[in-house]
């Protein structure tokens, strides 16, 4: 994904998205779209930053410009439609039907409109090992919890990851973490078996309270804010 604000990444999606064939299933076109190859960690990682932007944009939207709010509604469900249909095993025909003219449209106005980068952020030792404290009771409560012993790897392995993003790079950058958060709930979104599995134990909830957290201590409030509405809701809590 190319930098630049929210919406005018999600424009480079959209754009992408609808000039491919239809003929090909979800995870075919996301992965070409996402440039992820057979890589599904790739892949989980890039859809998690992915289904963000448009809750971003709207919010950068309210923040500069508060009037217009109602007019960008549209395309921001539309879109937000988009990367929750099906999940990874329907048709890409059905993705490419939210990104219509009418979205494409008002996403390219919303590009135009939003043209601040985004400020990095430097973490502290007391913070880092802050979060590996919240990361590894969120671990302990998984170990003890209801889900399979499938799910439970699957996501130990990638809370480990977000651990390992703070031993080695958490008091020079926040960006290592944050990709890591994003693989980490790209998967718990996208990976049908896991995803249910973490709502009917109750681990979702706590799954995304551990992910807020550590966003909320690398300086990203308002992300949090972003990552607790927009993947809250299908990891029952929401």
């Amino acid at each position: 994904m190319s930098a630049g604000n929210p919406a005018s990444r999600l424009l480079e999606i959209a754009k992408t998205v609808k000039g491919m064939k239809e003929g090909i299933n979800a995870r075919d076109g996301w992965s070409t779209v996402f440039d992820a190859g057979n890589n599904r960690a790739l892949l989980m990682t890039r859809m998690g930053e992915a289904m963000m932007l448009a809750e971003k944009a709207l919010d950068e939207i309210n923040e500069r410009f508060p009037e217009q709010r109602d007019t960008h509604q549209h395309w921001i469900n539309k879109v937000s439609q988009a990367f929750l249909a099906d999940g990874l095993g329907g048709q890409w025909k059905t993705i490419q039907q939210h990104f219509d003219t009418h979205t494409i449209n008002y996403l390219t106005l919303a590009s135009s409109l939003l043209d601040q980068p985004r400020e990095g952020a430097a973490m502290g030792a007391e913070q880092v090992a802050s979060m590996r404290e919240r990361l590894g009771a969120f671990l302990d409560d998984l170990g003890e919890s209801e889900m399979s012993e499938e799910s439970k790897e699957v996501i130990r392995h990638h809370v480990h990851q977000v651990l390992n993003a703070l031993d080695e790079r958490g008091v020079n950058s926040r960006e290592a973490v944050e990709d890591a958060v994003h693989m980490t709930m790209g998967k718990a979104a996208m990976d049908e078996e896991v995803r249910k599995d973490l709502a009917t134990s109750g681990m979702g909830r706590r799954l995304r309270d551990a992910m807020v957290f550590v966003y909320q201590s690398i300086g990203a409030a308002k992300d949090a804010g972003l990552l607790a509405k927009t993947i809250g809701g299908f990891l029952g809590d929401g």
